[in-house]
């Protein structure tokens, strides 16, 4: 049956770019346990959630837009035929703007945000599901990433991760409650190790767990359907009505089809606006994205920068392409990079990110911009927070413990996932 899937994978997809799949026979070396002596092999893309959010709001800033990080929409009023919607900015001061037209694009707060909004009804469209994962020391050699089939029916990723670690997940729960507090239960966390357990060689167990993560997905409700069984497609929803603002819902939706969502959604305003430049996203490439391929760009970037380990040359070209010749230009040695924070993260590195990507905390330069925090002490941790307090460009923010209270989203790019 595996086969016979991917056969069709392989002959519904074009092959451009990625190999098509091949069965593979496991030999005495395998990382998998004994018992399973043949597997099938496809190919297929990944992506850091994480940079691809910093990078769609960099190429929207590109474009003109007013990106407002740490800005939390307080409430939305209708008057006559636009929106007066509140704001509350990172030091806790309010201010208004006005809209013709306000896109509820938040994610899993997409309908307790409509509790804001005067005089908006409510639909019942959306369930939120919790994901988690777990992150272990590497459990194999080699940059294939696996998928296990449970005996409950569903699937497991094991997927290399920042080098030196595996990441295993993730786990389907209904969820309630605010989607920023979730968190990995003990359950979760004991049927992933199991999961691992029953399939690879390396025994690892709570101990090994190095860090762990969990988000909440906005999935489009069906009636009797389990979190496992519920679809990942999205409904766009347009309240359009006569002498009114014009209001956007997005429900639901995934990462692998963001893009067309996005399409959609801005076809359909175009459309109320009359519109015509038409769609141009699909062969565009985001911020930092204008080179051939990772290998032959980080080849070049230690060419160029002869002093640049190979480490660090790889990192910059998986986690910025070439934005990092910005922080890069005029630098002859290691040295010139400024402070070492350790684990390859210097000063000119987190100078970048705070003028250029919106960081302000030590969680967005070690989570949200890299995850160098799998790499970091205590100790480090509190160095990088005292650069960061004497930042010429941060000293609207006093304290760490401001930041995440400034905004209903402390992912550091509030603008792409609340209304402004």
């Amino acid at each position: 049956m595996l086969r016979a899937g991917l056969f069709l994978y392989d002959s519904l997809a074009k092959r451009n770019v990625l190999p098509g799949s091949k069965k593979l026979t496991m030999q005495k070396d395998s990382p998998l346990v004994p018992q399973i002596s043949t597997c099938f092999e496809y190919s297929d893309g990944w992506v850091d959630d994480a940079r691809l959010v910093v990078l769609n709001a960099m190429a929207a800033r590109d474009k003109g837009a007013d990106i407002r990080v740490r800005t939390e929409c307080i409430s939305a009023r209708k008057q006559a035929n636009y929106w007066l919607v509140t704001l509350r900015g990172p030091e806790g001061k309010t201010f208004t703007v006005s809209a013709r037209a306000l896109v509820n694009a938040t994610g899993p707060w997409a309908t307790s945000f409509l509790e804001r909004m005067e005089n908006t009804d409510i639909p019942g469209t959306m369930r939120m599901v919790k994901g988690s994962h777990l992150v272990v020391p590497r459990l194999y050699e080699g940059e294939e990433a696996y998928i296990l089939q449970n005996e409950d029916g569903r699937i497991v990723f094991v997927i290399p991760y920042e080098n030196d670690f595996s990441l295993v997940g993730t786990t389907d729960e209904n969820y309630t409650g605010d989607p920023q507090a979730a968190s990995i239960s003990v359950a979760e966390t004991e049927y992933l190790l199991k999961v691992v357990k029953s399939y690879f060689k390396t025994d690892i167990g709570e101990p090994d767990i190095v860090h762990s993560y969990s988000g909440v997905r906005p999935l489009l409700e069906e009636k009797n359907a389990s979190a496992q069984e519920l679809t990942r497609d999205y409904k766009v929803e347009l309240r359009n009505e006569d002498n009114e603002p014009l209001l956007m819902n997005i429900f639901g939706g995934k990462i692998t089809t963001y893009r067309k969502l996005a399409e959609q959604a801005v076809d359909k305003l175009a459309a109320c606006y009359n519109l015509t430049q038409g769609p141009w996203t699909a062969k565009a490439t985001l911020p930092g994205g204008d080179f051939s391929d990772p290998r032959t760009y980080a080849r070049q970037l230690q060419r160029r920068f002869d002093w640049l380990p190979e480490t660090l040359a790889r990192r910059y070209t998986r986690q910025y392409g070439t934005l990092c010749e910005e922080f890069l230009q005029h630098k002859t040695a290691l040295s010139d990079m400024g402070e070492d924070f350790g684990s390859q993260l210097f000063a000119a590195e987190v100078d970048y990110l705070v003028e250029r990507e919106w960081a302000v905390s030590t969680d967005d330069i070690l989570w949200r911009r890299t995850k160098q925090g799998l790499h970091f002490s205590t100790a480090r941790e509190a160095q990088l927070k005292a650069y960061l307090q004497q930042h010429p460009l941060l000293g609207q923010y006093t304290a760490e413990a401001n930041l995440s209270a400034a905004s209903g989203s402390d992912d550091g790019v509030a603008a792409t996932s609340q209304p402004v």
